[in-house]
């Protein structure tokens, strides 16, 4: 969703081969599907789109923070969203690597997840 090009029949597309195409063990659960649509519709809702043009060479010096409020990236909304996959897939490598906890707090707390 983070592609200016891609769109809602570029998401149908992938569900359909992602859901149906794919064999097992490669092929995705719905659980699976909701997550990839969660990135997905923050992709398109993201402030600046087409982040594979962005010339990260050229913000070495460039913070994290400041990078992210450049390109809107919200850690809030990140976060809120990294708890609805945990949420979703509990028993994934995935998700029990992400950092629920923003500053001790729950960042759907603060920005509620779609």
């Amino acid at each position: 969703g983070a592609d200016s090009r891609v769109g809602e029949r570029h998401r149908r597309a992938f569900h359909f081969i992602g859901t149906r195409l794919y064999r097992p063990p490669y092929r995705f659960l719905r659980e699976q599907m909701r997550v990839f649509d969660l990135g997905f519709n923050l992709g398109l809702d993201n402030r600046h789109r087409n982040l594979q043009e962005v010339a990260f060479e050229d913000h070495h010096a460039t913070t994290l923070k400041a990078l992210r409020e450049r390109l809107g990236v919200s850690v809030h909304r990140l976060h809120a969203l990294y708890n609805v996959e945990r949420t979703l897939l509990p028993d994934t490598a995935a998700s029990r690597r992400l950092d629920l906890d923003w500053k001790k707090t729950d960042p759907s707390d603060i920005y509620p997840p779609p």
